[in-house]
């Protein structure tokens, strides 16, 4: 069924699918005001260039005035420095001329000294500045203190010497060549633009530089009139920066100009069209990309709006797909969890069917250990011969469940081929032998060498394969055979082969078998039995193991299945194999001591403690956990003996086994405990062990697995058993037994039921879940199967902490429970009443009508097989056998199954 939010998930698919194609709705889809949208655009990025446009030009501008700021200040410091040089330099000249005309030499001396100085000067660089020559005049005249001259191509310097008293002795000049200040005005050509170029001029606004040689010795209010007034606010000492007007070829000029500190001007004049050059042509870059950028969008949208229609009709058919993808993913999904529900279901049911088969088993066992007739023995003999295969099946289910969770481990332990094969043969020959097939094994031997694996499943693997062979095979032979393919130090591959002459199988048939309970022929379960689960698991295991199985089959002829496995090999002893071995059947030992059951389940309690009081060892049961504990640590407490052994169930209420075993290893009284489960699902033994556990038994467990595991911690005492052997009174026990657990039974279910209901209306999952697990195990330890199935019902409705129990399923277990307790009510009753006389019958009527009483079981034997009730009319004749109250009781309830059963013991009873 699918779930709400999965059928909502779908109706929103289909509701988007209707509007989709609705056609009012694709109507109004259809018009879109395309124009509307490249409208906007076009305005979007003509806006966008315009603000970037005025963004730039003020970025631009700030750059090329800084540009040319720094030229024209570069340039003006160039000048200024070298002429503050030539400045100095004339200075320290004089000072030394007057010096000498103080000290009082002569001319000529000076003279000489001056042409020295000259000479050195000339043509010569002094921090980069070339002088012509100096020469000196020491006639009285009127001076000034520092001046200069400027010729065509040069600056002539002129300093006045004085006396002390201020009297003129003289003069020195300096000549010095106007190039280098040219060179420096020359190279002012901003960012190398052409038509850009520098001028110079002195304080009376005299042209000495200009790129046109017609205007040096001009005078620049005479160039332009349109610059008299930017003349004006040079003279005034302010700089002039990024102005624009008419030079005196009438282009539009951009102007810079400053001062220098001796009065000189100069400008930096750029054209227009030169100086916003770069400027004009990243705004035309712009305004074109700008076009290009809102023509190539709207392309795109006009190519995504014709994409949009193509991809509104290819979502439609999406839709419709989805739609029909979600269903079947939904569907998908559905039959997943079906199938995980499956392999959970078929988990715990393989799991709580042990349940009860340790009960069957146990009790069979304990049987035969008796002195019983041969024909009772036979009886019990079958039931554990179906018991076995019943359990047979019940591991089948839980390995294809394991198999499916992904649980499945496999060991990888050393073992013996050979073993195998002696193993596998055992098992099917009695199977071989009765169907008159000849049986073939031979197995390639490996030259002190041990594979490495799981010895286990391999065996598995094989008995199906066999037990397959067998089951449709009804003459001739059956071969089993594994041969090395290959090998080397360290690795072998062996070839699997199992051989049949039996009825074969078609195409068709070959591609079923391996679906689980699923069989070649539908016809086949009811002609040759089986689940359908041994081939299944086979493959599954292979393929964990590497391997692959291969089928050849021709039909009325026979078949083959083969498959290949790489081993890893290794020499270890064979001493190390023996505990992977199966166990050898031993003797009934008798031990000597004192055990503590932890177990909750009341029929478990009762089959532990007699199997072990049957070899001799008392027990002490503890309910739970806790109360295990408790009864450890309170015999510590008073100095006695601690236990020679515990067993230990896992899942009890209160306290479970694996916290009460962890809290009894703290108290180091090296107590072995032993794990007692039926939880197989899972390979916990290391866990175990890890929790303070010595061992590890699965329940239901055998005599000899019991037997073995006791072996462990106890030595056998070399004396027997005493024990009652007689029928009689064996009889008597099973029968007040029985009738113990019945009353029990009544007495700890009289309210279980408003128990549970209460512990729903609490919320209180576990409770309830627990009760009525308790239900359905106590029910089919006393065969009460409808009652256990309900009960099953209701534990399964509780899972996973969560409550699906309806009110009717209540009223069923309600209905079930109150009928099963009037039943042992009743019967308990009728027992107490009937006890003294009944024993009395035993003592005088059993020697005396056992003829009698076996001629009256041999005319009811045919009625009760069929289900006569004509049976009820010897029920007055059988209240003189001897416990013929319960044979009487059960055909008043047309029990009949449970009558032949009685009568059969009863018959064995008379014969003897």
């Amino acid at each position: 069924m699918l779930s709400c939010y999965s059928q909502n998930h779908i109706f929103m698919l289909k509701y988007k699918y209707m509007l989709e194609t609705h056609p009012v709705i694709k109507a109004i889809r259809n018009i879109r005001p395309l124009f509307l949208q490249l409208f906007f655009v076009i305005l979007a990025f003509f806006s966008m260039v315009v603000i970037c446009r005025y963004y730039i030009n003020s970025v631009m501008r700030v750059i090329y005035n800084d540009n040319a700021v720094e030229l024209l200040t570069q340039t003006k410091s160039k000048i200024t420095n070298e002429l503050d040089e030539r400045e100095i330099t004339l200075i320290l000249v004089s000072k030394t001329i007057r010096d000498m005309i103080m000290q009082g030499l002569s001319e000529d001396a000076i003279m000489k000294y001056l042409q020295e100085i000259s000479a050195d000067l000339h043509d010569k660089k002094i921090k980069g500045f070339k002088f012509n020559s100096i020469y000196g005049s020491f006639e009285p005249s009127s001076a000034h203190d520092v001046n200069f001259q400027i010729n065509d191509d040069a600056i002539t310097y002129i300093h006045y010497i004085f006396d002390d008293e201020n009297k003129l002795l003289g003069e020195v000049c300096l000549y010095v060549s106007l190039d280098s200040l040219i060179e420096y005005v020359a190279g002012m050509r901003l960012r190398l633009i052409d038509g850009s170029y520098g001028v110079l001029g002195d304080e009376s606004l005299n042209i000495f530089y200009h790129p046109e040689p017609e205007m040096i010795g001009t005078n620049a209010r005479d160039v332009n009139s349109g610059v008299s007034h930017i003349i004006d606010e040079v003279l005034l000492g302010d700089d002039i920066l990024e102005r624009e007007f008419k030079n005196y070829k009438g282009e539009t000029v951009v102007f810079f100009g400053t001062r220098l500190d001796n009065g000189w001007f100069l400008w930096s004049i750029t054209p227009k069209s030169g100086y916003y050059n770069e400027l004009v042509k990243m705004e035309m870059i712009l305004l074109l990309l700008g076009a290009v950028l809102a023509l190539s969008l709207a392309f795109v949208l006009v190519s995504l709006d014709r994409l949009k229609k193509k991809m509104d009709i290819e979502n439609l058919k999406k839709t419709a797909l989805l739609i029909e993808m979600e269903k079947n993913r939904l569907e998908r999904d559905s039959a997943e969890s079906a199938n995980k529900a499956k392999s959970a279901f078929l988990a715990n049911m393989s799991h709580e069917i042990r349940t009860p088969m340790s009960s069957i088993i146990g009790f069979s066992e304990l049987a035969l250990d008796d002195t019983i007739p041969t024909k009772t023995k036979n009886y019990i003999d079958r039931i554990l011969e179906n018991a076995d295969g019943l359990l047979q099946i019940i591991n089948d289910i839980l390995d294809l469940s394991k198999v499916e969770a992904g649980k499945m481990e496999l060991e990888h332990i050393p073992f013996n081929l050979d073993d195998i094969f002696s193993q596998c043969q055992s098992a099917i020959l009695p199977k071989a032998i009765e169907k008159d097939i000849q049986l073939r094994f031979h197995a390639e031997s490996l030259a002190e060498k041990k594979l490495m694996g799981d010895p286990t499943r391999l065996r598995q693997i094989l008995t199906n394969l066999l037990s397959n062979a067998i089951k449709f095979t009804n003459e001739g032979y059956i071969s089993l055979s594994a041969s090395i393919r290959s090998q080397n130090k360290d690795v072998v591959v062996v070839d699997f082969e199992v051989t049949d002459s039996g009825i074969g199988m078609t195409t068709g048939q070959i591609e079923k078998i391996f679906e689980p309970f699923v069989q070649a022929d539908t016809s086949m379960p009811r002609k040759y039995g089986g689940t359908g689960l041994g081939l299944p698991i086979s493959k599954n295991l292979i393929e964990m193991m590497g391997g692959k199985l291969i089928v050849e089959s021709t039909p009325e002829t026979g078949s083959k299945f083969s498959f290949t496995i790489n081993f890893n090999t290794t020499d270890i002893p064979i001493a190390m194999l023996v505990k992977n071995s199966a166990l050898k059947k031993i003797e009934k030992p008798v031990f000597e001591g004192e055990v503590l059951i932890c177990e909750d389940n009341e029929m478990n309690q009762a089959v532990i403690s007699e199997s072990l009081a049957r070899v001799g060892l008392n027990a002490v049961i503890a309910k739970n956990g806790k109360e295990g504990v408790e009864v450890f640590r309170s015999r510590l407490k008073e100095g006695e003996k601690p236990f020679n052994l515990v067993f230990m169930d896992i899942q009890m209420p209160v306290m479970d086994g694996i916290e009460a075993a962890s809290i009894i290893e703290k108290m180091h009284t090296r107590t072995p405990i032993v794990a007692m489960t039926a939880n197989v699902m899972s390979n916990e033994r290391e866990f175990y062990k890890t929790s303070g556990m010595s061992y590890y038994i699965s329940k239901p467990f055998t005599s000899q697995e019991l037997w073995h595991c006791l072996l462990k911690f106890f030595k056998p005492l070399n004396k027997p058993l005493a024990r009652t052997d007689t029928v009689r009174e064996d009889t008597k026990i099973e029968i007040e037994f029985e009738r113990a657990l019945q009353k029990l039974f009544v007495k700890n279910n009289r309210s279980i039921v408003e128990e549970i209901a209460r512990a729903l209306g609490a919320n209180d999952i576990v409770l309830a879940r627990r009760l009525s697990h308790n239900i359905k195990s106590n029910a089919g330890q006393l065969g009460k199967t409808q009652l256990q199935s309900i009960a099953s019902e209701v534990e399964y409705q509780l899972k996973d902490g969560k409550n699906f129990v309806s009110s009717g399923q209540l009223k069923m277990l309600d209905a079930e429970m109150v009928a099963v307790l009037r039943e042992f009510i009743l019967l308990q009753e009728t027992y107490e009443s009937s006890l003294q006389t009944e024993e009395e019958q035993i003592e005088e009527l059993l020697p005396l009508e056992s003829e009698k009483a076996l001629e009256l079981f041999e005319t009811l034997k045919p009625l009760l097989k069929a289900g006569n009730p004509e049976s009820l009319n010897y029920t007055s004749e059988l209240r003189a056998v001897p416990g013929g109250e319960l044979l009487i009781q059960q055909i008043e309830d047309f029990e009949f199954d449970e009558a032949l059963i009685t009568l059969a013991r009863l018959e064995l009873n008379n014969e003897r």
